[in-house]
C-alpha cells in the first residue's frame, strides 16, 4: 500500500474536541501535535510517525 512518499507535516498542529486530527494519508510525520481534548482519527490504513507528541489539560 504504500508509495515510499511520506507526507511531512511541519507546522503545529493542536488537536480539540471541536478540532481533530484527521489522517488519510498512508505515510504521514507530523512535527508537532498538541493534543488538548478531541480525537486523532484514521481514515485510511496508515503508518503514522510523530515527532513530537504533547498533551495539555
Amino acid at each position: 500500500m504504500s508509495t515510499g512518499e511520506v507526507k511531512s507535516v511541519q507546522e503545529r498542529r493542536s488537536v480539540t474536541p471541536d478540532n481533530p486530527l484527521v489522517i488519510n494519508e498512508p505515510e504521514v510525520e507530523f512535527e508537532d501535535v498538541v493534543i488538548e481534548g478531541g480525537e486523532i482519527l484514521a481514515q485510511v490504513q496508515t503508518n503514522t510517525r510523530f515527532i513530537k507528541l504533547t498533551k495539555s489539560s
